[in-house]
C-alpha cells in the first residue's frame, strides 16, 4: 500500500530586500527622470506616467468620464483612427505599447528591441503629439465605452464593488465614479480639449526606465521628453450629435445570483500596520487554503472563490472581502463570514497555518520583483505613496519577524464585523 509522502512547512529566515535607484533627475519643467536598476538583456523597458490634477478634472462637465475617454485616444493613430497599424507597428519590432489609466494619472508602457528604441521612441512621441479625432473616430470612441457599460450593467460583481467603494470613499473615490451612458453621450468638444490638457501636462510627467540602457539612449529620451511639449487636441467637425439614436441595454439582473462585498477604509500604507492588513487578508482569504476559501468552498460548496484583500491609496487602505452566491445563501455566507472574523479576533493561528500564510505572502511580494517591467511597477506604486525602496525592505522584515498575536490583535480591534460596510447585488 503506498503511503502519503512526508510534508513539510518551511520558514522563510532571511531575505535581502533591494530596489536601488540608479539616478533620479529632476528637469527644469518639473517632469522627471527615474533609472532603474540594469538588467543584463538587450530589451528597454520604460513606462511614462502623467499626472493629472483632479480638482480641474472635477471642476469639468462629466469630468469623472473624461479621463477614460482620454485613454481610449491616446494610444491609437487618431489621425486616422488605425488602431492595427500601431499594434502591427510595434509587433513587427518585437515591441509591446499599452496604454492604462489610475486614479490620476495616465501611464503609458513600452518594451522593445534595443535596436528598435529610436523608431519605438519616435511613434511613441507621434502618438501623444497628435491625437486628431474626426467625427468617425469620435463616434468609434463612444460606441466603445457605451458598449462597455451596457456589459457593466449585468456585472453584478462589478456593480457591488463599485457601491461599496461608493459607501466607503465617497467623493474621494474619483476613479471608481460609476461610468454612465449619459454622461459619455453628454461629452462636448471644448471639454474633451480640456481634459487632454491637464491630463497630458509635461510637468507632470514621470519617466520609469528599465533594462540596460545606453546612456547616449537615455539622452535622446530626455530629449524628446524634457522640453514642455504643445499639445492639442483637435476635433474635426461638430460629433455632439453623432450617437443621438444610439441603443444601449437596460440594467438586467438574472436573480440568481448575488455579489456580496464587505468592506472597511484601514490605515495608509506608510502605517506600521500595513503589513500586518496584508497577513490579515491573507490568513482570511488570500489564498486557496484560507478560511474563507476553506469554510464556504471546501466544506460547505457555498461559492466557487470567497477572497480577501487590501487594495492601498495614497492616504488610506480598503480591507475587502468579496465573492458571488447563489441567493438563497445569502444570510448563512454572511454568518459565517462575521464567525470566521470572530474566530481570529479571539484565537492564535496555528504554527503550521502561520508559517503557510507568511511564506505565501513574502512569496507574492518577491514576485512583484520578478523582471524589470515588474520592478518598474513596484517602485511606481511605491513612489505614488511617498514610500521608498527602503520602506518596502522594511514591510518584508517586520513580515518575517511577525507573531500570531499581532494578527489576532488586529482582527479583534480594526476587523470586527461590525465595523464593515456591506453591499450585496443580484
Amino acid at each position: 500500500m503506498m503511503q502519503n509522502p512526508e510534508t513539510k512547512t518551511f520558514s522563510l529566515q532571511s531575505i535581502d530586500i533591494e530596489l536601488p535607484i540608479v539616478e533620479r533627475e529632476e528637469w527644469s519643467n518639473g517632469a522627471s527622470l527615474i533609472t532603474m536598476p540594469h538588467v543584463r538583456q538587450e530589451i528597454y523597458f520604460v513606462t511614462w506616467e502623467f499626472d493629472f490634477d483632479k480638482e480641474k478634472m472635477l471642476s469639468l462637465p462629466n469630468g469623472a468620464i473624461l479621463h477614460k475617454i482620454i485613454k481610449e485616444i491616446v494610444g491609437k493613430k487618431t489621425k486616422k483612427y488605425d488602431s492595427k497599424e500601431i499594434k502591427n507597428f510595434f509587433e513587427e519590432k518585437g515591441a509591446r505599447f499599452n496604454v492604462s489609466t489610475t486614479s490620476q494619472s495616465l501611464v503609458l508602457r513600452l518594451s522593445c528591441l534595443a535596436e528598435y528604441w529610436e523608431p519605438c521612441l519616435e511613434k511613441v512621441v507621434e502618438i501623444i503629439n497628435e491625437p486628431i479625432l474626426d467625427a468617425k473616430g469620435w463616434k468609434r470612441v463612444q460606441r466603445k465605452l457605451l458598449n462597455r457599460i451596457a456589459d457593466l450593467k449585468f456585472d453584478t460583481e462589478w456593480e457591488a464593488g463599485q457601491q461599496l467603494k461608493e459607501q466607503l470613499l465617497g467623493d474621494n473615490d474619483f476613479w471608481n465614479a460609476r461610468m454612465t451612458s449619459d454622461a459619455v453621450l453628454a461629452v462636448k468638444d471644448e471639454d474633451l480639449i480640456k481634459a487632454y490638457e491637464f491630463i497630458m501636462d509635461w510637468s507632470q510627467l514621470r519617466i520609469y526606465l528599465g533594462g540596460h540602457w545606453k546612456v547616449e539612449d537615455q539622452i535622446q529620451l530626455k530629449k524628446h521628453f524634457s522640453k514642455t511639449q504643445s499639445l492639442n487636441l483637435l476635433v474635426e467637425n461638430d460629433v455632439k450629435d453623432v450617437l443621438r439614436e444610439y441603443k444601449y441595454k437596460p440594467t438586467q439582473y438574472n436573480g440568481a445570483q448575488f455579489s456580496l462585498r464587505w468592506g472597511r477604509l484601514l490605515m495608509a500604507p506608510k502605517d506600521v500596520t500595513y503589513p500586518v492588513a496584508l497577513m490579515a487578508a491573507k490568513a482570511l482569504g488570500g489564498y486557496f487554503g484560507s478560511r474563507l476559501m476553506q469554510v464556504l468552498r471546501e466544506e460547505k460548496g457555498l461559492t466557487y472563490g470567497a477572497y480577501a484583500y487590501v487594495a492601498p491609496y495614497e492616504t488610506f487602505t480598503v480591507f475587502e472581502i468579496a465573492m458571488e452566491i447563489s441567493k438563497e445563501n445569502i444570510d448563512l455566507v454572511q454568518q459565517i463570514i462575521a464567525d470566521e472574523l470572530n474566530l481570529l479576533s479571539e484565537q492564535l493561528i496555528p504554527d503550521q497555518e502561520w508559517n503557510t500564510i507568511k511564506n505565501n505572502l513574502i512569496g507574492d511580494l518577491l514576485l512583484s520583483l520578478d523582471g524589470p517591467i515588474a520592478l518598474i511597477n513596484r517602485f511606481r506604486a511605491l513612489d505614488a505613496r511617498g514610500l521608498t525602496p527602503q520602506d518596502f525592505t522594511n514591510q518584508v522584515k517586520m513580515i518575517q519577524q511577525m507573531k500570531p498575536e499581532t494578527v489576532r490583535d488586529f482582527f479583534k480591534i480594526y476587523l470586527n464585523p461590525s465595523l464593515f460596510k456591506k453591499v450585496r447585488i443580484g
